[in-house]
């Protein structure tokens, strides 16, 4: 299966989004006068491979998306995808080396490389388990961005919770250019 889709009817220290909600709640609106505002920051480096076809665009529906280079279905109502793999749903992407999607729990977990992305959050880790309908979960041995705000960093764990919140375990923030 190379293409096709799948339908369905169905921490320790906060930073991360916490963060970028409060830098631009106070950060002014860009003008002529402040549109420069990262002009002496280098540009971020892209985190990883990622197709094109892990870039969330058009409606947020409900249905899970799924690019794979090959499937196993079983019975128990887990599917195995492996070969590059890219999951959507609800505007999250997910791209990693191998998933198992459990459709009965709208749960996936991502294995290998693992690429998440939901709006301007990336990350990038090792592996993955996350409830795709609560939206939660955790991604681990992570690097990441916040290519709006210029921000990257690390973290051991990151734990996904809901749509616009984060919370990162043993963990590094930084808005310098990157080495």
């Amino acid at each position: 299966m190379r293409r096709g889709a799948i339908a369905t009817g169905r921490a320790t220290l906060t930073l991360a989004l916490a963060v970028a909600g409060a830098a631009q709640a106070q950060q002014p609106a860009l003008s002529d006068e402040n549109e420069d505002l990262w002009a002496l920051c280098s540009p971020l480096p892209p985190l990883v491979w990622v197709s094109d076809a892990a870039r969330v665009e058009g409606p947020l529906d409900e249905l899970v998306r799924v690019i794979a280079g090959g499937a196993d279905l079983s019975e128990k109502g887990v599917t195995r995808l492996h070969g590059d793999v890219v999951l959507t749903y609800k505007g999250t992407a997910i791209h990693a080396d191998e998933i198992r999607y459990h459709q009965d729990e709208q749960r996936i977990e991502a294995a290998g490389r693992v690429y998440y992305r939901r709006g301007d959050t990336e990350v990038v880790g090792r592996a993955a388990d996350v409830d795709l309908d609560d939206q939660r979960g955790q991604i681990k041995d992570t690097r990441y961005q916040l290519p709006t705000m210029h921000a990257h960093g690390s973290a051991s764990y990151i734990g996904i919770e809901g749509a616009e919140r984060l919370s990162l375990s043993q963990a590094t923030f930084s808005t310098c250019d990157t080495d």
